[in-house]
């Protein structure tokens, strides 16, 4: 049988129709650190903000290398999480006079994420940073129970509905471990879940992915079963997915698609995992990153260095949550 050989940036070998090592995967994270370090800390040093794109993929991306192993600069991890994790850097202006509750419970996304992507001890505390975020995301969600897209997220190729419906649903995973112990926040859960119905069909990767894990944290088994079969069937030719299902495959879905299955059990040797990894180890380029299109309507067509951020932080949190710890 022919074998086509695919020789990767970092000078590995993998045939087209093998899956790729635990080995291989790890040298495939480890060579990005190096660049999410670089362009995040450059981002904090430009910019001075915690977005919905940068910075708390940098914490969740490096946190998630982290627990199996793999750390460049330990310091560096340290220095950005507590950075990340500071209110005063999520704030306007405006909400600096206003102080931490105000501005943390309006900074959906990033809070969000930030609790998703915190280390095993963070995870394990029941005060302190995460606490306080936790109440505020809480205490941000509206009325008619969703969280609101902010920033730029409005704008992304997709339905605005649509992209309402990621925000809440990863706002309710990122929750979902306290709601065991907390009436009230059970009942909010809930409420979210009446707002997102069961009649939309997402055209994200991300809004399958978010929906599983949604659908697991709940309990509802058989929906989550569905949305996983869902999800799986979508996985393209190539192995890989795209943020948006009728894309190409691209890092930013094929890291969102591993992240999700793959913490939601399915087994690591499943020929669905290993082809998705073949795709991130043979497509990354040489600096670490890999190159994805722009989420935006206007900047849907081209390679675009946000998306190359976000894209190469999901591919690696994708990839470390295949490994075991």
């Amino acid at each position: 049988m022919h074998l086509a050989l695919i020789i990767l940036g970092g000078g590995l070998l993998l045939t087209a129709d093998s899956a790729p090592t635990d080995h291989q995967v790890r040298q495939t994270i480890e060579r990005s650190l190096p660049f999410i370090e670089a362009e995040g800390q450059r981002w904090i040093d430009e910019k001075k903000c915690v977005t919905c794109h940068q910075v708390p993929f940098m914490v969740w991306s490096l946190h998630a290398a982290a627990e199996r192993g793999i750390v460049h600069d330990r310091q560096k991890l340290a220095d950005c999480s507590s950075w990340a994790t500071d209110w005063k850097n999520l704030a306007t202006k405006e909400d600096l006079d206003k102080g931490e509750e105000h501005t943390l419970s309006r900074h959906h996304d990033p809070v969000t994420q930030l609790l998703l992507g915190r280390s095993v001890p963070d995870r394990a505390s029941t005060d302190g940073w995460p606490a306080l975020f936790a109440r505020q995301l809480t205490a941000g969600q509206q009325d008619d129970g969703s969280w609101k897209a902010g920033g730029q997220l409005p704008s992304q190729k997709r339905p605005e509905r649509e992209t309402q419906e990621v925000t809440t649903m990863w706002a309710v995973v990122a929750l979902q471990v306290d709601a065991q112990v907390d009436d009230s926040l059970h009942a909010r859960l809930a409420k979210a879940q009446s707002w997102l119905g069961d009649q939309t069909m997402g055209q994200s990767t991300e809004w399958w992915a978010a929906r599983l894990l949604m659908a697991r944290g709940a309990g509802k088994t058989d929906q989550a079963d569905s949305v996983r079969a869902e999800l799986l069937k979508r996985q393209r030719d190539d192995g890989g997915w795209g943020w948006l299902s009728a894309d190409d495959s691209d890092a930013f879905g094929t890291g969102l698609a591993l992240y999700a299955v793959s913490r939601d059990g399915l087994a690591s040797d499943h020929p669905a995992i290993a082809r998705g990894q073949q795709f991130l180890v043979s497509t990354q380029q040489a600096d670490g990153c890999w190159l994805v299109k722009g989420t935006k309507k206007n900047k849907a067509g081209q390679i675009e260095p946000t998306s190359i951020y976000w894209g190469t932080c999901w591919a690696v949190i994708g990839l470390a949550e295949t490994l075991p710890r």
